[in-house]
């Protein structure tokens, strides 16, 4: 594949009123996008256009002025994608920013394909990712592994080219003094490892300086701020009672998937059961109905399995897997039945691969993590690639020790201190960058 060259246009701080303008045009532009996605998957909608003269920019700020002493460490990234043009608004309490990338929307694809062909996060679904049975499960991954090899283009190169397109000058420089960054990402945008961009003119990483996640939108903000006002701009840690632990389901031999053993998820998910106080489903005992059973009464859902997307069946075909039983001979819970369940957790942890996929559409993608959001839980930590075992239980063990202690902009800012703690034992961006947070942070 050739590499894709894109122009950046010459950028600058916009007159306010320019800003105003373009922002509300182009975010009223978005809802109606998002609304396409939720129409298209039949679940309803509740973010509701505003009147023809709503300033979206006004409520973007006050939606900022409820982190109360945080707000000015809070910004808000926009990204805005048509068939020939990105455009990009970072906000925040002092100022706003607005760039122009002259790209085709297709071409958006290309870019991150070659980040994570350079980083090598495609071959390590070689030998741990489940794998449709077309063939000899040997055959099949052999082949994986021999396609993807990187790329002449070096890690840095790759990164240095998806920083300029995603955070160009003019909005990296407003990033500085920044602590948290809500990012609403359109088209594949939001299937980026953002975590390894490099915005400051050095080498340092995005998450050496601030924590980030992905929301869904900002509408209906008000609501959302006044329902959590007590924890919103306050320390926050997890204090789950509940907890619904699984590791390393006992595979289902019938499943039309090669679903390969993983005893790193099940000693991941034996540590964080023991470090929440309650028995982790392992094997056999981790069998989906016992799994849909008490999902819905969990405060906590944490889940070490194998994760699937499906670009053509979607969401029927896009699942977690775990252990067969007579209710389902596969064990396999598509990301319809998730977001059809009504689960009351906050939190969900999917230390499995590919939830941070979903089916591209104009106003954003939809997969696992956007279910698990619909079925009504808050945060979704998801994964962008296969990451290997070692790499991935000290990471999640230092997560969960993390989220025990209160800090700002729950659960987001924990994410951040465990990827720079494992950083510096596995230095490569693809045993680190591939978990982000899906969902509003407090």
């Amino acid at each position: 594949m050739k590499w894709l060259l894109f122009l950046l246009l010459p950028t600058a701080l916009l007159a306010q009123e320019k800003t105003d303008v373009l922002f509300n045009r182009f975010y009223a532009q978005s809802i109606e996008k998002l609304r396409e996605i939720y129409t298209v998957r039949n679940a309803a909608f509740i973010c509701q256009p505003g009147n023809a003269g709503t300033n979206y920019q006004q409520e973007v700020k006050d939606y900022i002025r409820a982190f109360k002493a945080k707000a000015p460490e809070v910004g808000v990234l926009f990204y805005s994608v048509s068939p020939d043009t990105m455009r990009i608004w970072l906000g925040t309490l002092q100022q706003w920013r607005y760039a122009e990338t002259k790209i085709k929307a297709s071409k958006l694809a290309d870019v991150e394909y070659q980040l994570r062909t350079a980083l090598g996060v495609e071959s390590l679904a070689a030998t741990r990712a489940p794998l449709a049975k077309t063939g000899d499960e040997a055959t099949l991954r052999s082949s994986i592994k021999k396609n993807s090899i990187p790329k002449p283009a070096s890690v840095q190169k790759a990164i240095q080219d998806a920083t300029a397109l995603l955070l160009p000058a003019a909005i990296a420089d407003g990033l500085k003094g920044l602590s948290h960054l809500f990012i609403i990402p359109e088209y594949n945008i939001g299937q980026f490892p953002f975590h390894v961009l490099q915005p400051y003119g050095n080498n340092s990483y995005l998450v050496d300086s601030l924590s980030w996640s992905f929301v869904p939108h900002l509408c209906n903000f008000e609501a959302f701020a006044m329902e959590n006002a007590m924890k919103m701009g306050k320390p926050n840690q997890l204090k789950a009672n509940n907890p619904l632990v699984v590791g390393n389901p006992a595979y289902s031999q019938e499943a039309p998937f090669y679903l390969p053993d993983l005893p790193g998820a099940a000693a991941e998910a034996s540590l964080v059961g023991n470090a929440l106080e309650t028995t982790s489903l392992l094997q056999a005992s981790a069998n989906i109905s016992t799994v849909k059973q008490l999902a819905p009464k969990a405060d906590l859902l944490y889940f070490a399995t194998h994760g699937h997307f499906d670009n053509s069946k979607m969401l029927d075909g896009s699942f977690l897997a775990f252990a067969p039983d007579s209710s389902s001979a596969t064990g396999l819970l598509s990301a319809r039945d998730i977001q059809q369940m009504k689960l009351k957790a906050e939190l969900a942890i999917l230390s499995a691969c590919q939830t941070g996929f979903g089916k591209v559409f104009a106003g954003g993608f939809h997969g696992i993590g956007r279910a698990f959001y619909k079925a009504g839980v808050n945060f979704s930590v998801i994964s962008l690639w296969s990451v290997n075992d070692a790499a991935t239980k000290e990471l999640m063990i230092r997560y969960l020790v993390k989220l025990m202690s209160p800090d700002y902009f729950y659960p987001a800012r924990q994410l951040q201190e465990a990827i720079q703690a494992v950083k510096k034992k596995y230095p490569e961006p693809a045993n680190w960058a591939a978990f982000s947070v899906f969902g509003f942070t407090y």
